[in-house]
C-alpha cells in the first residue's frame, strides 16, 4: 500500500476515513489565534486523494507566495483613494475599518486573508464585538476600567464589514495582488429582521396637532413625512422647482447628507411621488407663508428655495439632525412608544399595506426598489 503518511519530502497527510480518505494540509496560522490552521478534504479513492492533495498544496503556495505582498491595511488605505462612495458612508467605513479590519488583519498579507479567516471573524464578532471569546465577560476591562459585558455586533454591521471586504478584495484582483477573491466564497451576513414599530392613528393624530399647534411648517414636515414616507434627507433638500402643483407630483431627486450638502439619493435612483390634494393645498400654504416671510426680510422665493428651510429666503436646507432632534422632543412630551422619526416612515407604509396596495409600490414609492413610484391616494 502506498505510504499515507505525511513526510519531509510530502507534505501534507492522507489518511483513511471510513469509506475514503481524509486529506490534510497545514495552511499556517490564525493571526487572531495563533493556532494552526489546515485545509481539510475528503476523497474516495487514494488516486483521487492525491489530487486533492496537491491541489490544497497549490491553494497554500499561492497565499504563501503572493505576486504583491501587500497588507491588508494597506490594501484597504488604497482602495478608499479610488473608492467612488458618498462622504457620509466613506466617514462609517473609515470608523469600522479603523475599529475593527485594520486592528485584526491589518498587519496579515492580503493573498493569505482566505474565507475561512473571515468566516471566523464574522462569528467572533457575533459573541462579542471586542472578540475577547467569553475571556472577559464580567470582568474589569484593564483599558476602560469597567466591568466587560460581551455584546454581540448586529449583523446590519458585519454586512457593512462584508461589504467594505468584498470590493476592496476585488480591487486587489484587478491589481494584480490577488489571483481571486476569497469574498466570492462567502456569503454576506443576513439582514437583520426588521422591527417597524409605527404610531397608532391617535398616537399620529397627537403629534400632529401639537406640532401644527406649536409650528405651522414643522407640522406641514411631518405630514409630508408620514403620506409620502419619504426620507428626512430626501424633504430637507426637497426644493419647489420638484414640487409640481399641476399634476401634484413631488420628484425627489437630492438629499442632504451629514455636512448638509446635497447629495444623491440612498438608491442613487430619482422617484416621483404623488400626492393628494389635501396634501398640496397643505404645500400650497406652506409655499405662501414661506413667500410672505422672505417679502418680510427684503428677500423673494424662488423655485431653487428649499421647501423646508430655517432662513427668510429659503436658501439654506434644514439639517437633517434638527429635524431628528426636534422630532425625539416632540415624541417625548407626548409620551409616545418610539421617539424615532423612522416611525412616521413605518406609520405610511403600514397604512398603504392595509389598503391594498402591494408590496412593489409601497416600496418603490418609499424608495426602496425599482417598483412603482407614483401612486396615488
Amino acid at each position: 500500500m502506498a505510504n499515507t503518511q505525511s513526510t519531509r519530502s510530502q507534505r501534507g497527510s492522507i489518511r483513511p476515513n471510513g469509506a475514503g480518505f481524509q486529506i490534510r494540509v497545514y495552511a499556517g496560522s490564525d493571526p487572531l489565534t495563533k493556532k494552526p490552521l489546515y485545509l481539510h478534504e475528503q476523497a474516495a479513492t487514494l488516486p483521487e486523494a492525491e489530487k486533492a492533495r496537491t491541489r490544497l498544496l497549490a491553494k497554500v503556495d499561492e497565499q504563501r507566495h503572493p505576486k504583491g505582498k501587500i497588507t491588508v491595511a494597506k490594501l484597504l488605505d488604497q482602495w478608499m483613494d479610488v473608492a467612488r462612495i458618498e462622504e457620509s458612508t466613506r466617514d462609517r467605513y473609515v470608523i469600522a475599518i479603523d475599529q475593527y479590519l485594520k486592528p485584526t488583519f491589518g498587519e496579515l498579507q492580503a493573498a493569505k486573508l482566505g474565507p475561512q479567516l473571515i468566516e471566523l471573524f464574522y462569528a467572533r464578532l457575533t459573541r462579542c464585538r471586542e472578540q475577547c471569546e467569553g475571556r472577559l465577560d464580567g470582568r474589569i476591562a484593564p483599558v476602560t476600567g469597567r466591568r466587560h459585558e460581551c455584546r454581540s455586533l448586529s449583523n446590519a454591521y458585519l454586512r457593512k464589514l462584508h461589504y467594505i471586504l468584498k470590493p476592496a478584495l476585488q480591487r486587489a484582483v484587478v491589481w494584480g495582488y490577488l489571483s481571486s477573491n476569497p469574498m466570492d466564497a462567502i456569503q454576506a451576513p443576513p439582514e437583520d429582521d426588521p422591527e417597524p414599530d409605527p404610531p397608532s392613528n391617535a398616537e399620529v393624530a397627537t403629534i400632529l396637532n401639537d406640532a401644527w399647534r406649536h409650528d405651522l411648517d414643522w407640522g406641514t414636515l411631518l405630514f409630508l413625512i408620514m403620506v409620502t414616507g419619504c426620507r428626512r434627507g430626501e424633504l430637507c433638500g426637497l426644493r419647489w422647482q420638484n414640487v409640481d402643483f399641476d399634476t401634484n407630483v413631488i420628484t425627489v431627486r437630492r438629499a442632504t447628507g451629514k455636512t448638509n450638502r446635497l447629495k444623491k439619493t440612498k438608491t442613487g435612483r430619482i422617484r416621483r411621488v404623488a400626492i393628494d390634494m389635501v396634501t398640496a393645498d397643505l404645500l400650497k400654504a406652506h409655499l405662501a407663508r414661506r413667500q410672505e416671510q422672505a417679502t418680510a426680510f427684503g428677500a423673494q422665493s424662488t423655485p431653487d428655495s428649499y421647501v423646508f428651510s430655517l432662513s427668510p429666503d429659503s436658501a439654506d436646507p434644514i439639517k437633517k439632525g434638527t429635524v431628528t432632534q426636534r422630532y425625539g422632543r416632540l415624541a417625548r412630551r407626548n409620551k409616545l412608544r418610539s421617539t424615532r422619526l423612522q416611525s412616521l416612515r413605518d406609520y405610511s407604509v403600514t397604512e398603504l399595506l392595509v389598503a391594498g396596495v402591494d408590496i412593489r409600490t409601497v416600496s418603490g414609492r418609499h424608495g426602496h426598489s425599482r417598483g412603482a413610484t407614483t401612486l396615488r391616494h
